[in-house]
């Protein structure tokens, strides 16, 4: 289903790409499901299936521009990071010294000959992280790190090689293994048990509570849907759920199902209740006519989440200049965005 139109994919090629979509219009003007008039419109919904763009930011390639000569030289990330891959090791480094192949990251690399222009380098600004894509010489296989410009911490996640998204109010990133927080906190998840090696980003469910996004990534050749339920309030991600099939009803009532490695006569099924209903269904709700009703649930999700944001700075053992900067900042900002009186114990 999408914008009334219910869509059929059948596989018609041996390419799992080789596909053929019939269209179908829904009516639903009879004011119920069961008396709706469907319509054939026509074969060609092949760009109503397409997932979206794997990331929701641009990749930014390094040029010559960015280089550093000298005894030791790198490209320089925004005057922020410099990176080079010369003298066997690929090294990330916080200061502009070339004189130096010390940084605060270094692994190995399998060409040891290659000078700096002989990788590929390119990065990507998402609020307080950069992110790295790195194909050194001779390598099948890129690298991905994440550099945390409040703790100026360094992290290898390969993960995000498959796909990787923003997270609701510039929270961080999400990515089909886990997510990673500005604040540095992270977790890492294993799809190896599902088998799922190439998940992309497939679209993201907002609850009209405005406290939980559901993301799904979907491996197109296994057939595979992951479900990853990211709390605003908690800013923690709950373990996901992978399965082969979903439906998700108006009252936000969610239907799983997994495929079987033998037939069989009974194929179970998960039904959960999430709070990913529609903003029809809870439209038609009774209002809230308490106090916090009234404020709205959206507004209360944003300022807790801001005071959670807060406390997990004050725990974020890290010592950085910037990090108590940005301390400073969303304590003035938190006062100067909400009227009612808070304070922190």
């Amino acid at each position: 289903m999408k914008d009334s139109k219910l869509l059929l994919a059948f596989q018609i090629g041996e390419r799992i790409t080789d596909i053929r979509v019939f269209r179908f219009a829904l009516d639903f003007s009879q004011g119920t499901p069961e008396s709706a008039q469907v319509a054939y419109v026509d074969n060609r919904g092949e760009r109503d299936i397409e997932l979206p763009p794997a990331y929701d930011f641009d990749w930014i390639e390094t040029t010559r521009d960015q280089m550093i000569n000298g005894k030791y030289p790198h490209m320089n990330i925004l005057d922020t990071i410099f990176v080079e891959t010369v003298g066997g090791d690929l090294t990330i480094k916080i200061e502009d010294n070339t004189q130096s192949g010390q940084g605060i990251y270094s692994e190995p690399v399998e060409d040891r000959t290659q000078s700096l222009t002989d990788a590929e380098i390119a990065y990507a600004k998402v609020g307080s992280l950069i992110l790295l894509k790195i194909l050194p010489y001779r390598e099948e296989d890129y690298r991905y790190f994440v550099y945390n410009t409040l703790t100026e911490a360094v992290l290898r996640l390969d993960a995000i090689g498959q796909s990787c998204v923003q997270l609701p109010e510039d929270h961080g990133i999400i990515f089909p293994g886990g997510y990673y927080l500005q604040t540095g906190e992270y977790k890492l998840f294993d799809a190896n048990n599902v088998d799922a090696k190439d998940l992309k980003f497939k679209r993201k469910i907002i609850s009209p509570n405005g406290e939980d996004v559901l993301f799904l990534f979907y491996d197109r050749d296994l057939g595979i849907t992951g479900l990853f339920p990211y709390n605003l309030i908690k800013k923690q991600l709950a373990n996901p759920i992978y399965c082969n099939g979903m439906a998700l009803a108006e009252n936000g009532r969610l239907v799983l199902f997994s495929d079987q490695s033998e037939p069989s006569r009974i194929h179970p099924m998960q039904i959960w209740h999430t709070p990913y209903a529609s903003h029809e269904y809870v439209s038609e709700l009774p209002e809230s006519t308490s106090f916090y009703g009234k404020i709205g649930n959206k507004e209360l999700v944003r300022g807790i989440s801001d005071l959670y944001s807060i406390t997990r700075l004050i725990d974020n053992q890290s010592v950085s200049q910037k990090l108590y900067e940005e301390l400073a900042d969303n304590t003035s900002r938190l006062f100067d965005s909400y009227y009612c009186c808070l304070s922190l114990s």
